[in-house]
């Protein structure tokens, strides 16, 4: 007599396609912000280069003047009497460039793992939220630099000017050296590109923030299972003895 051979069916664990979806969204998301951060960033940093080497390496933020009567120009110059300390301008650069570089690593990174289907782990999630955090405080500041510094600016051009953009399209300064014609342009490009890049900054402490949260909400959430199994484990084990 054979005994009849018994067939167990353990349940398949099947991925949840809604989850795979959504977390894919998420990194394409979270690559996109990256990808705004390094235009920016890169928008923050070598203007500024350009602005230094206009200037002859003088940094035009918070400095002062006056303007007086050139009588061999036959108009009015300004003259720089104080120039604002090149910290302020080299800040600038420092942001702009390890921005870039920061955020040009998080896109590779987030390229590979899109390209793998797959999401970082835990740690590595809070470790970029912990950068996050640390990079929009430091645009933060250099965002009150560039604002206020210009502002200083233009309110010493326009004594004798309508406007700080017309800066750009009048030969003001009594040093030749300098190159004028784009000061505005390039300042105002240096101020919104540093905001925008603090915004986008913001934006991704809130989704690193919300990773990290699904991230506990998983980890918890798997935690209560495996107690709930060896719950029930001990119970059955507990049942089987009695009988």
């Amino acid at each position: 007599y054979s005994h009849p051979t018994v067939h167990k069916h353990y349940p398949k664990v099947v991925s949840s396609g809604y989850n795979m979806g959504f977390e894919n969204v998420f990194l394409c998301f979270e690559s996109l912000l990256f990808t705004i951060v390094v235009v920016f960033s890169m928008l923050v940093g070598f203007p500024m280069i350009v602005q230094l080497g206009d200037f002859s390496g003088h940094c035009p933020l918070f400095a002062t003047g006056k303007w007086s009567f050139d009588a061999g120009a036959m108009r009015d110059k300004f003259s720089v009497q104080n120039w604002g300390s090149s910290s302020y301008c080299n800040v600038l650069v420092y942001i702009g460039i390890s921005t870039t570089i920061i955020a040009g690593f998080q896109v590779i990174r987030m390229s590979l793992f899109i390209y793998r289907g797959v999401d970082g782990s835990f740690l590595g999630c809070f470790i970029t939220m912990i950068v996050n955090v640390f990079n929009m405080v430091v645009i933060f500041l250099g965002c009150v630099v560039i604002s206020r510094g210009f502002d200083v600016w233009c309110d010493e051009i326009t004594e004798n000017l309508e406007s700080c953009e017309k800066s750009d399209y009048y030969n003001w300064s009594t040093n030749d050296s300098l190159r004028t014609t784009r000061t505005h342009l390039l300042l105002s490009l240096i101020e919104f590109s540093c905001w925008a890049a603090f915004i986008t900054s913001v934006l991704l402490c809130l989704t690193a923030t919300v990773k990290v949260f699904r991230y506990n909400q998983q980890e918890t959430f798997a935690q209560s299972l495996a107690r709930e199994r060896h719950r029930l484990l001990f119970a059955t084990r507990k049942e089987s003895d009695v009988i």
